[in-house]
This record gives structure tokens, C-alpha cells and sequence, in this order.
């Protein structure tokens, strides 16, 4: 980890996947289902861990705000950016 922050290199999604730095990479033509169902199985999880992190916000307003803030245009954008920078 420490050579990742302080050398500054650029990884790619599959890299940062392998490395388990994200726990789940999706193609851009399949990200809308994919996030919806991930979404929605994190709000009707059983697990007790994911109850307590959840509980401060109902399963809609979750779903509602992973989608504003992680499918925005400005997501995207930022997302091209540091890609372009690896190039």
C-alpha cells in the first residue's frame, strides 16, 4: 500500500480488483444493472454488520444515493481523467 501512495502510480479497475482495493469491477455496458443489484442486496442483506452500517439511512434513500453519486456525469468525467493520466 505504501508504495502504491507514495509512487503514484495509476491502476487499472482489473489491477485494483486483483490487488483488493475494490471488491467489484464492472463493464460500463452492464455498470447500471450491476450497481442496482449490488445496491439492493446491501440494503436487504440479513448480515447484522451491514444492518448497523446501513441503519441510517432507509434502502431507498441508499439506492437513491449510491445512484446520484456514483453513476453522475462528474463521476465519469473524474473517472476519464485519471485514466487519461495513465496513457
Amino acid at each position: 500500500a505504501l508504495m502504491l501512495a507514495g509512487s503514484g502510480a495509476v491502476l487499472d479497475a482489473a489491477e485494483a480488483e486483483r490487488l483488493g482495493l475494490v471488491d467489484l469491477v464492472l463493464p460500463r455496458a452492464s455498470f447500471e444493472d450491476g450497481w442496482r443489484s449490488l445496491a439492493l442486496s446491501l440494503a436487504n442483506s440479513s448480515a447484522g454488520e451491514i444492518k448497523r452500517v446501513m441503519a441510517g439511512a432507509s434502502a431507498a434513500e441508499a439506492v437513491a444515493a449510491f445512484a446520484r453519486l456514483w453513476v453522475a456525469d462528474e463521476h465519469w468525467q473524474a473517472a476519464d481523467r485519471v485514466m487519461s493520466r495513465s496513457r
